[in-house]
């Protein structure tokens, strides 16, 4: 991870002081590859203590909502920078499970739908549903034809 985290900070730096619009643009398409490449090398290693069963999972309950503001933040920028409309619809629901784990399971999902459209929107929803809570991430990219599943 280091390497990755160096090259992350090199890439910062030149957009920092880059003179041209193109190379800061360039040095921030470089450092979201490389944070990209960063969060599957943790995704891979996070299988991998799950299958060996040295993973820690830390269930507690928490407000929903404290996930989905750091999202909200984080993909609120994203969407900025690739001009694609983004909304979140929050809720005061709390829930039982490890907020770290449930973070990553929507970010991910969020990446994805940033990845596959190239202009248009993405909504990260709660919904309340026959008693259970539904999180949802809706875009209009390219997405996965159903008939293919």
């Amino acid at each position: 991870m280091q390497p990755l985290n160096a090259a992350r900070l090199f890439s910062s730096s030149l957009a920092e002081v880059a003179q041209d619009q193109e190379v800061k643009k360039l040095s921030h398409n470089i450092e979201s590859a490389l944070g990209a490449a960063e969060d599957l090398i943790g995704d891979l290693l996070d299988i991998s203590r799950l299958e060996s069963g040295k993973f820690d999972v830390h269930i507690q309950s928490f407000a929903l909502n404290d996930v989905l503001s750091h999202l909200n933040a984080e993909f609120s920028a994203l969407a900025k920078q690739q001009q694609i409309e983004f909304h979140t619809v929050f809720s005061s629901v709390l829930v039982k499970s490890d907020p770290k784990l449930m973070r990553r399971v929507i970010q991910n999902f969020l990446t994805n739908a940033f990845r596959y459209t190239d202009k248009g929107k993405v909504l990260l929803g709660v919904r309340r549903v026959a008693g259970a809570v539904r999180i949802d991430v809706w875009d209009n990219g390219i997405g996965i034809d159903i008939c293919s599943v």
